[in-house]
């Protein structure tokens, strides 16, 4: 029983250690929490926080939920941020300056910009009147809507310190948000006798120029922006849009090259290589049209054959192609080009693809392919007055007469108050020797158009 008793005393003390022990290890992490997040070491600050928050008193948990809403806030994690100042607002009855300005700094990353600007004028009449704070509460005003009032605090502080860069450039970009160039201009080269190597106003006067449409003073701007901060991925994304706008675009595939050996997120080249390559495609596809247009269709040949060759399932590329095979008279070219639109894209027969394969077939010598697609445009389109005259052609090469008949009358039927139909129905019932029905509709043609030409056979358009 002795024995027993003599324990006692030492298991306490060890009990007791434990608990000092435990209690060191819990202050240590509240203070490593702290220190960590001062000095910008976040990751490790988040864990000595949560560590140390699990565990702490009352004393320090304000101090451990700053910490960690301003680590969650510096690695962007704004929605984290908020939860932990909000948990700090529930338990600080009289919250100081600083948490207002953390606060207010979380909201502005989150969108909340009334309420940014609230807690960062709140942390203003605390104490917390330095010259970011209030760039901070102006930049919240700004996208809160209060235009007039931000650019008067910036303008306020442009005279207090008429050096300071930052606060130049960010009076700049209101003015050019707004649509001052001319005042944005003027804070530019203010900034630039100030000091020469700051790439960002270099970068300000590439978008004033962008915004007078001076695409060729933007580039220059921009590359001197870059030549100042060759660091800066934004200015060479920035440069290689640009000069896929000014259609450079073997320079703008070389920046990219240069942007892919840096530390750059793979899907924004994605983008931009994709952004280039639509880019060069629509414009060679303008030149093609152009071409079309001055009849140069060599010429126009050679961009679709470059157009296809980028982009080989674009159906309306061969759909188009195909039509100028067919003027250039390569019509088994024509066929193939037509007959892979119509694969690649069932619905171009909305752009009459039948018919024109119908005449394409027709031009080849072979009727009865021409009879056969343009008899699928009649299905798609019945009231297609060109496929029915060249269908009534295609019948009268075959001798044919009583189906160029049919059709004759479904061209009539199309438009009763035309001529041409009676006309070519009155020539199909002279050649079937029927005379008086044919004179009948030679004289209907006359009736229509006194100054109508009867002729047995007229041409086809």
């Amino acid at each position: 029983m002795q024995l027993y008793i003599k324990k006692i005393p030492l298991l306490i003390s060890f009990f007791l250690l434990s608990i000092f022990q435990h209690a060191q290890a819990d202050e240590v992490s509240a203070k490593k929490c702290i220190q960590f997040s001062q000095i910008g070491l976040h990751q490790p600050a988040i864990a000595n926080c949560q560590k140390a928050l699990n565990e702490d008193t009352n004393k320090t948990r304000k101090n451990l939920l700053f910490s960690l809403a301003n680590s969650y806030y510096s690695l962007n994690k704004n929605e984290l941020a908020k939860d932990n100042i909000n948990k700090l607002f529930e338990i600080d009855r009289k919250p100081n300056a600083d948490i207002f300005y953390l606060a207010g700094l979380i909201d502005l990353n989150l969108s909340n910009y009334t309420r940014a600007s609230n807690l960062i004028e709140k942390a203003i009449e605390l104490g917390n009147t330095g010259i970011d704070t209030k760039r901070q509460y102006s930049r919240a005003l700004f996208k809160s809507g209060e235009e007039s009032k931000a650019i008067l605090i910036l303008t306020g502080l442009v005279y207090e310190t008429p050096n300071d860069i930052q606060t130049i450039s960010q009076l700049a970009e209101n003015y050019i948000i707004i649509g001052d160039l001319e005042r944005a201009n003027k804070l530019t080269i203010e900034m630039i006798e100030i000091n020469p190597d700051y790439s960002y106003s270099y970068y300000l006067n590439h978008l004033i120029s962008r915004l007078n449409n001076d695409d060729n003073s933007a580039l220059v701007s921009l590359n001197k922006a870059i030549m100042r901060d060759r660091e800066n991925t934004k200015f060479l994304v920035e440069k290689i849009k640009l000069l896929g706008s000014l259609k450079k675009f073997d320079m703008a595939n070389f920046n990219i090259s240069i942007l892919n050996n840096k530390d750059v997120n793979s899907e924004i080249i994605s983008e931009l290589i994709t952004e280039i390559k639509n880019a060069e495609a629509s414009d060679t596809l303008q030149k093609a049209q152009k071409s079309i247009k001055s009849k140069k269709y060599e010429e126009a040949l050679k961009y679709y054959n470059r157009l296809i060759s980028n982009d080989t399932s674009d159906p309306f590329l061969y759909f188009e192609r195909g039509q100028i095979l067919n003027i250039l008279m390569d019509y088994e070219n024509a066929e193939i080009d037509l007959k892979k639109a119509l694969s690649l894209n069932t619905e171009l027969h909305s752009k009459n693809i039948y018919f024109i394969l119908g005449k394409n077939y027709y031009q080849m010598g072979n009727i009865e392919k021409s009879i056969e697609f343009i008899n699928y445009e009649l299905k798609q389109n019945n009231s297609n007055t060109k496929a029915l005259k060249w269908q009534i052609r295609n019948l009268f090469e075959q001798g044919n007469y009583a189906d160029a008949e049919l059709y004759a009358k479904r061209l009539i039927d199309t438009n009763p108050k035309s001529s041409y139909g009676y006309a070519i129905l009155g020539d199909i019932k002279l050649l079937m020797g029927k005379i008086s029905e044919s004179n009948d509709l030679h004289n209907k043609v006359i009736e229509i158009d006194p100054n109508y030409k009867i002729a047995t056979k007229k041409k086809l358009n």
